[in-house]
């Protein structure tokens, strides 16, 4: 029974150090996402008030969802980080 134990371990050690590695390139990316985000939010927002000023609504409309698809990453991206949380552990109590 410690031998099975023992292979489980070796398989799932490897796992473990993949789940590491992606867990601390999700934090980074949500980390510089947010700072990215945060400026690309000011130069969008005034972008899209200059735009609807000047009168050119496509601009603003182009400005609007590229602020709406920035979210939808920095959403996604938290919830991968979450899944692999969990998944690591999960993996830890192997």
């Amino acid at each position: 029974m410690w031998i099975m134990r023992f292979l489980l371990k070796i398989i799932v050690l490897p796992l473990l150090l993949v789940v590491d590695v992606l867990t601390l390139v999700t934090k980074a990316s949500i980390f510089v996402g947010c700072y990215v985000a945060g400026f690309a939010v000011w130069l969008c927002g005034i972008c899209c008030v200059l735009s609807i000023v000047f009168k050119m609504i496509p601009c603003a409309i182009f400005f609007g969802a590229i602020l709406i698809a920035m979210f939808i990453c920095l959403f996604a991206a938290a919830n991968i980080q979450l899944l692999l949380e969990s998944a690591h552990g999960v993996l830890k109590r192997v």
